[in-house]
């Protein structure tokens, strides 16, 4: 067992004890143990919630005792443990954190709240029921009814962003948004600011025409940009595929009120054409919007614009872990989206 799955199981045992939500959770389980995963060695393969890696497992001879069916463990830093549990019978998921990094706590609670405001309101885009939330000096947990589903495959997104993008919009009417204005995102983009930035992660072969002073310019508008509850991660290994044909949308966790754009910009990543989908878009939001907002399409840009200071740092993560040139590979996708979006 990794010093990473035995610490995560540390803090999941401490959840258990302490979360009235898990108190008729079962028997402690017999686990088995791979890299960041642990899995009930009496659950059968059809019923586990989510695709664990294949090769051999190992008896966890040692370690709490445990009473979920499936746990995985996320790469965080060392200081900080973050973890996801599955109980199959009682159709529950555990989002737990542990360690000394209050904000990520912070933001697993607020996260939490979110979807608990979101959850009912759209029919095609589910959100998790929130049953419980907990926080103690060196851990926090949310516990949340399990989406009875499948996550959607890689041939299946392109297919299922149109859906995602509508049910966003169902959401999104749904709840209380308000105007910021453009500069007071992004203001501080300047080109130099745009340019240092595409050097520092290589990509500055990439930057098409005149983008950088387009996206001053832009920075500077007095326009507004809706602002609301947005997820702050919808990829594909976030979406499912539901029993009876809707979507769901889990891992609440980085979830906060920001610029919608930002949220479609992450979508639309994957779409073949995405002004199109944003027209779309544009229209079933028409309600929401006011004189001074900007067109969708702008709107959208400014979703990417907003995210690139940490370019560098997330680039530099994940050199650590040899996986650089697809991070890279990523950004220039996202460059390229911008561009599109502008011209």
């Amino acid at each position: 067992m990794t010093p990473e799955l035995a610490e995560a199981l540390e803090v999941l045992a401490r959840v258990e004890r302490d979360s009235s939500a898990l108190a008729g959770a079962g028997r402690p389980r017999r686990l088995s143990t791979r890299g960041r995963f642990a899995v009930a060695e009496d659950v059968e393969r059809a019923r586990r919630p989510i695709r664990l890696p294949s090769g051999q497992w190992t008896d966890a001879a040692s370690g709490p005792e445990i009473r979920a069916d499936v746990v995985a463990v996320a790469r965080v830093r060392r200081d900080h443990s973050r973890l996801r549990a599955f109980y199959v019978e009682q159709a529950l998921t555990v989002v737990a954190h542990g360690g000394i990094a209050s904000h990520r706590r912070r933001g697993l609670m607020r996260g939490s709240r979110i979807a608990e405001r979101l959850a009912g309101i759209s029919p095609g885009l589910r959100v998790p029921e929130q049953v419980e939330r907990g926080r103690r000096l060196h851990h926090s947990w949310v516990v949340e009814a399990t989406l009875p589903g499948r996550r959607v495959s890689v041939g299946e997104w392109e297919h299922i962003v149109p859906d995602l993008v509508h049910g966003f919009a169902d959401l999104w009417l749904g709840s209380r948004l308000w105007a910021r204005p453009i500069r007071h995102v992004v203001g501080g983009m300047t080109a130099r600011r745009f340019g240092a930035i595409v050097r520092d992660v290589g990509l500055e072969h990439r930057v098409p025409g005149d983008l950088p002073r387009v996206l001053e310019r832009l920075a500077r508008s007095d326009h507004d940009l809706l602002v609301g509850p947005t997820h702050g991660d919808p990829v594909r290994q976030n979406v499912l595929r539901l029993d009876g044909g809707a979507l769901g949308l889990v891992d609440w966790e980085k979830a906060d009120e920001r610029p919608l754009g930002q949220d479609l910009f992450r979508i639309l990543l994957g779409a073949t054409n995405p002004r199109r989908i944003i027209g779309d878009v544009a229209t079933r939001l028409a309600p929401l919007q006011s004189p001074r907002a900007a067109p969708w399409h702008l709107q959208v840009a400014i979703g990417g614009l907003a995210r690139m200071s940490s370019w560098g740092r997330h680039l530099a993560f994940w050199e650590q872990r040899g996986s650089a040139e697809v991070r890279r590979d990523r950004l220039a996708r996202r460059l390229a989206l911008m561009a599109e979006l502008l011209w």
